[in-house]
């Protein structure tokens, strides 16, 4: 039997579902920072669908160490399992710890990850946790389901029609303005958080939808990036002679795309493998020319991205004093600048006002706020134009940007956190509970 509603006690519960990567996450983290701080009695569960965490994180550390912090709990679907189980899988962690997404462990390693894949995602075993939990609320990343529903979809839906009292909010995964429909085609959510209004005819015209808000984003307010930038987890050189920069990446085709290849239809919106190496080379061509400081770039790919691909080119182009990671930009905002392709991964950089050269490519016609990325100090089009902003930099200092942070502003306005907890007061009956100030 189902646990009752929380209603009629002085604590509320609230559920996040993180489907596939840390896109969702990236926008809901400043909402559970804020929700936690200002209200204790409101208990969260951060609960990743998926048999290991870093199937998300892929070895990032920021949001498991927040949540530590705050007293969130989080959980994956080993933590359903019994606890003899859950002991025994423990020694097998670095195993099942491995992306998917990285194609570089031998094809016996890949086979007993499989093994016990099958055996951790259960959907019954999420259903008696839903039963369990009872939450008050319950938040999940929108994504395309209806292609690759995760486990646990079908008894969500099926918890949703025995409590449809109990209010699920969707999230955007990245700062779009695409809305895919609500998670389950027969039912109306609550409602559906959308950063961005549409802007095209062929999108779903939001402003008809009565259950859809434009938020904007939480995660790119200042008092959000503030504490983000005492909590960061890279440790820097203190040498002032060296240039910590983080390189954004946008997606290109991944290993089995590039062995495959005669087999694929090339997505043209994406980077082949030539491309990317062609403008990583920059990285390299900066490397070979003397100047007052040097560079260390901290590589981050998009999260969709394998490991191996990129590091075939990165060998190739010969780079040196450079590190992959995958952690979440929250946790990377002291770096001394940044070097970014088309991606929304730059705004946080954009608004902390840290100096950003934007490479723009051909993906600029399919980019939301084309204009943001246009329009910024270092604005590049080409190779050379990148090298030379680079070189510009290093030695006489960049330029003053504080045109950028109020450029980008005029799109993605600060107090993102406002609209959201004026939604969460609503959905969790915040009115009579303490809050912290």
């Amino acid at each position: 039997m189902s646990k009752t509603s929380n209603s009629d006690t002085n604590r509320r519960k609230l559920l996040y579902i993180v489907t596939w990567n840390i896109g969702g996450l990236d926008f809901m983290v400043a909402v559970l920072w804020k929700l936690r701080t200002q209200y204790p009695n409101v208990d969260i569960t951060v609960f990743f669908a998926e048999p290991h965490y870093d199937h998300v994180l892929r070895g990032g550390r920021f949001f498991l160490d927040l949540f530590t912090t705050l007293g969130i709990e989080y959980k994956d679907f080993r933590d359903l399992l019994p606890s003899s189980s859950q002991s025994l899988l423990k020694m097998f962690d670095p195993i099942l710890a491995m992306s998917p997404l990285d194609y570089t462990t031998p094809k016996w390693i890949q086979r007993l990850q499989h093994f016990f894949n099958r055996r951790i995602l259960n959907g019954e075993r999420f259903a008696q946790f839903l039963d369990s939990f009872a939450p008050d609320c319950i938040i999940i990343d929108d994504r395309k389901y209806y292609l690759r529903p995760f486990c646990g979809y079908t008894e969500l839906e099926t918890y949703y029609n025995s409590h449809s009292h109990i209010p699920i909010i969707q999230i955007p995964h990245a700062i779009k303005s695409e809305y895919y429909g609500d998670l389950f085609p027969n039912r109306r959510l609550c409602e559906v958080w959308l950063p961005l209004v549409a802007e095209q005819e062929s999108m779903i015209a939001v402003h008809d939808l009565e259950h859809v808000y434009q938020t904007f984003v939480p995660s790119l307010d200042d008092e959000w990036l503030e504490f983000a930038k005492q909590q960061h987890n890279i440790d820097l050189t203190s040498d002032s002679n060296i240039v910590n920069c983080i390189v954004l990446l946008e997606p290109f085709e991944r290993m089995r795309d590039l062995h495959y290849k005669q087999n694929i239809k090339f997505n043209p919106k994406q980077f082949s493998y030539e491309q990317m190496k062609s403008y990583l080379h920059t990285l390299h061509d900066i490397q070979q020319i003397e100047t007052k400081k040097s560079l260390y770039f901290w590589i981050k790919p998009h999260p969709k991205q394998d490991s191996k691909i990129l590091k075939k080119i990165l060998t190739e182009i010969n780079l040196k004093n450079y590190r992959i990671i995958w952690d979440t930009n929250h946790g990377l905002m002291n770096m001394d600048m940044c070097l970014s392709m088309l991606t929304t991964a730059v705004y946080p950089f954009l608004v902390s006002r840290i100096p950003t050269i934007m490479i723009i490519t051909h993906r600029i016609k399919v980019m939301p706020l084309p204009e943001l990325y246009k329009n910024l100090t270092y604005s590049c089009q080409t190779p050379e134009e990148t090298l030379n902003a680079l070189i510009e930099i290093l030695t006489t200092g960049h330029r003053n940007i504080e045109g950028d942070y109020q450029h980008t502003r005029s799109y993605l306005p600060d107090h993102a956190l406002d609209v959201v907890m004026e939604r969460l007061k609503i959905h969790l009956r915040l009115d009579n509970l303490e809050i912290l100030v």
